[in-house]
């Protein structure tokens, strides 16, 4: 399923999908920074753009923003059912719903599209109709939240990060930029694995069976790994961050996710003032993802040029 899905990524016109994401977000900021009020940069920018860029991806009709953010969110919350009981049933109306939107691209599926090639390939592959599925809900609702939230962290990080800003604005580091921001501060906090073998990490025998959280966020500070975890550093290499996983966990998005994410960070620091908090960023409670839900944002004019 993995290697379907990977193939079928490399052979999407990810430079132009890049290059529409990056007209989006043009769109959207210029009439933002032309104006004198603020406004919500994970509503009105992450989200229509994540959204744009996923289904391009997967060759699928694009459904209302908002409607759409609302089930990623009731889903993603979800995942905290643990620590928070009461977000397990809106999840599992939500997830409904997501299969229903599901049923609907797969009935009208084209020949175009990530989504097209694995159903074409699944069954010389001996992968069922229902695998898919499965696969195509998770790379759907992850590649919007995840893209949503490595936005918005970003911006958040421009916004009260000056020298960054002026760093960002006066060289060429997007390059590796990117990465570091994700470093930085990474949507997506924890995973949890299944061990599959008896294995021993330290003192600790793990054992098959055995559920594994492993906390990404505090690993991507940590500082054996990274000098000055805590600063944001656009030239660090090597940057083995766990922003976008790692080997055979690594997200099959990650060349995606970096194209979006570029072409965002571009869009906003490129010929505009500076991106300024405009109020204190609103956070719902999570454990799993971490980026503000509501993040004011406005741009202050320059009075010279660079």
């Amino acid at each position: 399923m993995r290697r379907l899905f990977t193939v079928a990524m490399r052979n999407q016109p990810l430079d132009r999908i890049g290059s529409d994401v990056r007209d989006l977000a043009d769109k959207i900021i210029s009439r933002q920074s032309r104006s004198s009020e603020s406004f919500d940069f994970t509503a009105e920018v992450a989200r229509p753009v994540a959204l744009l860029g996923v289904c391009e991806l997967l060759g699928i009709e694009e459904p209302p923003v908002d409607d759409f953010a609302a089930l990623a969110d009731a889903m993603t919350r979800g995942m905290d059912a643990g620590l928070l009981p009461e977000v397990l049933a809106p999840a599992l109306a939500a997830r409904t719903e997501l299969n229903r939107l599901i049923a609907h691209w797969f009935d009208g599926c084209d020949d175009r599209g990530l989504l097209s090639e694995v159903l074409a390939g699944a069954q010389d592959a001996g992968l069922s109709r229902e695998a898919v599925w499965n696969s195509a809900r998770v790379l759907f609702l992850a590649g919007f939240s995840t893209a949503v939230g490595a936005a918005a962290n970003a911006a958040l990080a421009l916004a009260t990060h000056p020298d960054t800003w002026d760093q960002v604005r006066r060289s060429d580091v997007l390059s590796s930029g990117v990465d570091e921001f994700m470093r930085f501060d990474g949507p997506v906090q924890g995973t949890t694995r299944a061990c599959v073998r008896e294995t021993k990490v330290g003192d600790v025998t793990i054992k098959r069976g055995d559920l594994v959280m492993g906390l990404l966020g505090s690993a991507n500070r940590d500082p054996e790994q990274f000098h000055d975890p805590d600063a944001i550093v656009l030239t660090r290499q090597p940057n083995r961050h766990l922003a976008l996983g790692w080997g055979i966990h690594g997200c099959s998005g990650a060349i995606l996710a970096r194209i979006m994410i570029r072409a965002l960070l571009e869009s906003v620091t490129e010929n505009r003032g500076r991106l300024c908090l405009a109020g204190a960023p609103e956070r719902l409670p999570r454990a799993t993802l971490r980026y503000p839900d509501r993040l004011p944002l406005s741009f202050h004019r320059r009075e010279t040029p660079l």
